[in-house]
C-alpha cells in the first residue's frame, strides 16, 4: 500500500517539475538570434533585416526580414545564386529563409534581395 502511494506521489512531483519546466522555457525570454545575429540595412527602411550565422564559404545563414502589413511569404535571391522563400518564423515574429554560402564565396559585395508578397523589397549586403 504505501509503494503504491509513493508511486503516485512521485508521478504527481514528476508532472509538475515538467509543467513548471515548460513555464519556464515558455516565459524566459530567450533571444531567437545567435550571437553571431547582425542587423542589416539596405535602402528601404520599411524592412528590417537580421542575419544569423557566420559569414564564410560553406555556412548556412538565417535570413529574417519584417515585411509591412500582414505578408506571410517573401521570395529571398542572393548575388551569389541562392534563392528561397520565406515563411514566418515561430519564435522570431519575421519571416525567415535559410542559405548556405557557396565553397568559392567571397563576402565583398555579396547581397540579399527580399521581395514581401505585398511588392515591397530591398537589397542588403551581406558581410
Amino acid at each position: 500500500m504505501k509503494t503504491r502511494g509513493t508511486a503516485i506521489t512521485a508521478g504527481i512531483i514528476g508532472t509538475i517539475a515538467i509543467a513548471g519546466g515548460g513555464i519556464a522555457l515558455a516565459t524566459s525570454g530567450q533571444e531567437p538570434f545567435s550571437e553571431n545575429a547582425f542587423e542589416v540595412t539596405g535602402q528601404n527602411e520599411n524592412l528590417d533585416v537580421t542575419v544569423d550565422g557566420i559569414v564564410q564559404p560553406g555556412e548556412e545563414l538565417l535570413i529574417a526580414a519584417t515585411c509591412p502589413g500582414q505578408d506571410v511569404r517573401a521570395d529571398l535571391d542572393t548575388s551569389f545564386g541562392e534563392s528561397t522563400t520565406m515563411s514566418p518564423g515561430a519564435d522570431v515574429g519575421k519571416l525567415i529563409g535559410y542559405i548556405t554560402l557557396p565553397a568559392d564565396f567571397a563576402d565583398e559585395g555579396a547581397t540579399a534581395t527580399i521581395t514581401c508578397s505585398s511588392g515591397v523589397t530591398d537589397t542588403v549586403v551581406i558581410n
